[in-house]
């Protein structure tokens, strides 16, 4: 008996492995020009085109914290050239998980650079390499509440990159209208095709001094929550907020 439980325990192992493999290498190159399309298709407002062209600066180093629900928006922006001239040179870090591995391949196509590594897994080294990247000329982005949440409550990787690196912390938010989120822990927003989409880029902090990246993240949350209130998105399941049920 236990060894039929054990046959089918890798009978399964290898259906899911076979499965993930044919939608990555099959089905994703499949959709992805459709995926584009479907960005290029999106009424984009760029409040803040400005910020984009000094985070993009290479003369000083430039990380930017996202919530992990704006991943896929905020990766969006690149084919809208938010800095108005120069190309945006990114490095993101994504989740070494089978989720993680489709961005990844979304943010290559973008012609972006993926670095894994989370909170969870393999963070330590991917901050490091996230620092190569940063120091390499390339701006570092960083879902701060990923990868599991809690949802819009940074934790302190982005933090100490850009204070270990004396680099400047900006913070990306994204809203739009219309669209629809979906029910996982971070309510991942999703615009509908020709939706308005707002992106905001607000610079944080330039760490030119040690701080303290507990106190960072406390106000990191509350400026990020703030821009959330201004653009009208829902702030419920955010702790420290007293917006539940808010839509």
């Amino acid at each position: 008996m236990a060894r039929k439980k054990d046959s089918r325990k890798r009978w399964r192992r290898r259906w899911r492995t076979a499965r993930f493999a044919v939608v990555r290498h099959v089905v994703v190159p499949v959709l992805m020009p459709f995926v584009k399309l479907w960005m290029r298709s999106w009424r984009v407002r760029i409040e803040t085109r400005g910020r984009f062209a000094e985070m993009a600066d290479p003369s000083r180093l430039s990380c930017c914290a996202v919530l992990h629900e704006n991943m896929v928006v905020a990766m969006g922006a690149l084919l809208h050239n938010p800095c108005g001239g120069p190309e945006l040179h990114v490095a993101t870090l994504v989740s070494p998980s089978r989720d993680g591995q489709l961005q990844a391949d979304l943010v290559r196509s973008l012609r972006q650079v993926p670095i894994e590594g989370s909170s969870s897994r393999g963070g330590a080294v991917g901050l490091i390499q996230l620092r190569r990247a940063l120091r390499g000329g390339r701006v570092a982005a960083i879902a701060v509440d990923g990868p599991r949440g809690p949802r819009g409550v940074p934790k302190h990787g982005v933090l100490g990159l850009a204070i270990g690196t004396r680099a400047r912390l900006y913070h990306l938010v994204c809203g739009a209208r219309p669209a629809f989120r979906l029910p996982t822990w971070d309510r991942s927003l999703l615009p509908l095709p020709f939706a308005r989409v707002t992106y905001r880029l607000e610079h944080f902090r330039t760490y030119d001094d040690e701080a303290d990246p507990a106190t960072e993240a406390i106000a990191l949350q509350q400026a990020m929550i703030r821009t959330l209130e201004d653009l009208g998105e829902p702030l419920d399941g955010i702790p420290g907020t007293d917006k539940a049920g808010s839509s």
